[in-house]
């Protein structure tokens, strides 16, 4: 790979292969629009000087056009400024859209791209990234990325993949989305090809991948479930990440079992960058594949475990910080590290990261610390069940006990569930009942929409669920209150 480490940021990158390799295909839109690099510096400069009235160097811009080309056309327009982007989730309710302005303070609000001016001259140094993290309720958090800690990740996941100037990426993830973010960045550091699927009704990714989309791709999980039952569109790639949520052992093992491809597994958080570890395809196929298995650290990431138990990072990829929020940023980023928030245990001699739960999640019943990972994954591995959710429901006499829920899994009966609890937990880990779902309520990005499941979930069982324990005993009748996560 030419070493351009010098030029920081997206249309830095660009500039370079406009001029290295001019002709090589750059950006393929959802529309069918094309840019080679050259078309695609110039497409972009021009952009840069329509708005550089508006936007100074460090910036915030607003970023929501409807077209999802247009989005990350502003983007690297954005950045050719030395501004700082923020791209909206479109599916953002008026109030939701309205709070995250409050944060972000823009200079510029840009709803579509302006009209194009000759351009020239070159990218300008500076620039970052502003991300929003997923959070099930209130307002997220902004997470500040300047242009080194991105192209510190860039590199960092070309070499953990071994990416390839000659791949071409399938973005089927939002340009809001990190690892979205993560993987079309290293496309532009290499000079390779990004292609935008078109998202047009039910079945789209199946279509995009079986028009020979690209050699590659990244999603959550929930998004390989049409894929397998499709399998023959999965021919033209070499590689499949997946990453944001935990995956069902099921799942996985049906993916590899149909894709002959690499498939690797991404750790990480936004506040990262949002790159801290790798499950190799060498990983997965020699047995590996536990969902709580995490892979190696990255190139240049560092881990630790501190004593309570939870996962510290330090990288050249960490946030600089959320957007006016110093206090938030104080609770996280401490002497260099970054507090996950995931417990986590480090294998001494292979350096492999394991997921123990997640520390907000973690919580007592009857005295006893309860992981809702942990009965997550066993339920992972029963028939049907694509994923699976484990909430603290209060409990005036337990302090609180587990309630599950799952996507999947109809077939399965009272005797199945009860068979795996009584042989894989303690009695005080069983779940008071579990309810069979046949989807989960999702945000735009695609991980589960836990907020939603816990409202579900204060109206008690449903007339299909499966009562575990005594209801009167647990929980006392009709006192019922689900725990914020």
């Amino acid at each position: 790979m030419t070493d351009i480490s010098s030029g920081l940021g997206p249309a830095a990158w660009i500039a370079h292969w406009a001029a290295a390799t001019p002709s090589a295909p750059a950006l393929e839109a959802d529309d069918g629009r094309v840019w080679n690099y050259a078309e695609l510096a110039r497409g972009v400069a021009g952009w840069a000087d329509a708005l550089r009235g508006d936007v100074a160097t460090g910036g915030i811009v607003c970023i929501s056009p409807a077209g999802e080309a247009e989005r990350r056309l502003a983007r690297w327009a954005v950045d050719w400024l030395g501004g700082v982007d923020a791209v909206l989730d479109p599916g953002l309710a008026e109030r939701e859209r309205d709070a995250c302005l409050e944060v972000l303070r823009p200079c510029l609000i840009l709803d579509a791209l302006p009209s194009a001016s000759p351009g020239g001259g070159q990218p300008l140094p500076g620039g970052g990234r502003i991300l929003f993290t997923t959070g099930s309720s209130g307002v997220p958090k902004a997470v500040r990325l300047d242009n080194p800690a991105l192209t510190a990740a860039a590199h960092a996941n070309v070499r953990a993949r071994r990416l390839r100037p000659d791949d071409r990426l399938l973005a089927v993830l939002p340009c809001h989305h990190a690892a979205g973010c993560l993987f079309e960045d290293s496309m532009l550091l290499l000079g390779a090809c990004i292609r935008v699927a078109r998202r047009d009704g039910a079945g789209w990714l199946v279509r995009a991948l079986a028009e020979g989309g690209g050699t590659l791709t990244s999603v959550v999980p929930s998004m390989l479930r049409p894929l397998l039952a499709e399998p023959d569109c999965l021919d033209k790639l070499r590689l499949i990440n997946y990453a944001g949520e935990a995956i069902s052992r099921e799942l996985l093992d049906q993916l590899l079992a149909v894709f002959p491809g690499e498939v690797t597994r991404g750790y990480g958080m936004t506040e990262a960058g949002p790159l801290i570890a790798v499950l190799d395809d060498a990983s997965h196929r020699d047995g590996l594949n536990a969902p709580s298995l995490l892979g190696l650290p990255a190139p240049a990431v560092t881990v630790k475990v501190d004593d309570a138990g939870e996962l510290l990072v330090r990288s050249p990829s960490l946030m600089s910080g959320y957007h006016n929020a110093p206090e938030a940023t104080a609770s996280v980023l401490v002497d260099g590290w970054l507090r996950t928030g995931d417990l986590a245990e480090i294998a001494p001699v292979t350096g492999m990261i394991r997921l123990v739960g997640r520390r907000c999640h973690l919580f007592r019943s009857g005295g006893k610390w309860v992981s809702p990972s942990e009965i997550e994954e066993i339920l992972g591995t029963l028939p049907g069940v694509t994923d699976s959710v484990v909430l603290p429901l209060e409990s005036p006499r337990w302090g609180n006990v587990p309630v599950a829920l799952t996507e999947g899994g109809r077939t399965l009966t009272r005797d199945d569930l009860e068979a795996v609890f009584k042989t894989a937990l303690s009695q005080h880990k069983w779940p008071v009942w579990v309810e069979l779902m046949d989807e989960f309520p999702r945000h735009g990005n695609g991980k589960t929409d836990r907020g939603a499941l816990g409202r579900l979930v204060l109206g008690g069982p449903s007339a299909a669920a499966f009562v575990i324990r005594d209801l009167t005993h647990a929980y006392g009748g009709n006192h019922m209150k689900v725990q914020p996560q």
